[in-house]
């Protein structure tokens, strides 16, 4: 062939070569001190040296742009860094409001996935009497409801008042106000595109007015 030139390598340093297939030879990768780099995926003996994974330490942790890379991070003693609150910025605040008779709803954008950790709603009853039991609702994209809890106080609350209410995992769920604020026993839950955050308050009249904060995580579904 014009301008080829063909070779035929047998040893290198006196050692046979090994070939992989035909006419590709394989290639070994020698650690410090001859040491084997591989080992099996199944328990057996640990080899004496292999490919290290690194982590880097910063005393200020990076704050990278899309399509940039970092290191994977680890704390002043080595220790892999792992966020168990979610990935930094997730945590989020959303709110909602409503007046007279009508309710709350506050719906997952689409995209997005919530985990409720707590919320918090402030009903201001006006000076019309009634029964007002503030209640929650959490409901899947179809509308199903998957977790509710009441206010259980044994005393609705009063005319011409504002008080709050806070819903939580592992709180009691109060019978009487203190201060004019009560607690509610909720569950902390996932919530996915289109799911609903709804008020379902008993009892209100037409000067009444509610407001809720709800306290999430946020991902990218």
């Amino acid at each position: 062939l014009h301008g080829a030139l063909n070779t035929d390598l047998q040893a290198v340093a006196g050692t046979a070569v090994v070939v992989a297939t035909a006419g590709v030879q394989r290639v070994g990768i020698s650690g410090v001190s001859g040491h084997t780099l591989d080992a099996v995926i199944t328990a057996a003996a640990a080899p004496t040296a292999g490919v290290a994974t690194l982590v880097v330490y910063n005393s200020t942790p990076p704050s990278l742009t899309t399509g940039q890379s970092v290191a994977t991070q680890g704390d002043a003693n080595g220790c892999l860094r792992i966020n168990p609150a979610g990935q930094t910025g997730s945590f989020s605040s959303v709110t909602g409001s409503s007046s007279g008779t009508s309710q709350i709803t506050i719906t997952v954008p689409a995209g997005k996935k919530w985990i409720l950790k707590s919320s918090r709603l402030v009903l201001t009853a006006g000076a019309s009497a009634g029964s007002r039991v503030p209640l929650l609702v959490c409901s899947d994209a179809s509308a199903n409801a998957f977790a509710i809890a009441a206010a259980g106080l044994t005393t609705p609350q009063g005319i011409s008042t504002v008080d709050g209410y806070c819903f939580a995992p592992s709180l009691p769920t109060s019978t009487v106000l203190f201060g004019g604020q009560a607690t509610v026993g909720f569950p902390e839950v996932v919530l996915g595109p289109g799911f609903t955050v709804t008020t379902s308050t008993s009892g209100l009249a037409a000067a009444d007015s509610q407001a809720i904060v709800l306290n999430i995580e946020v991902f990218a579904d």
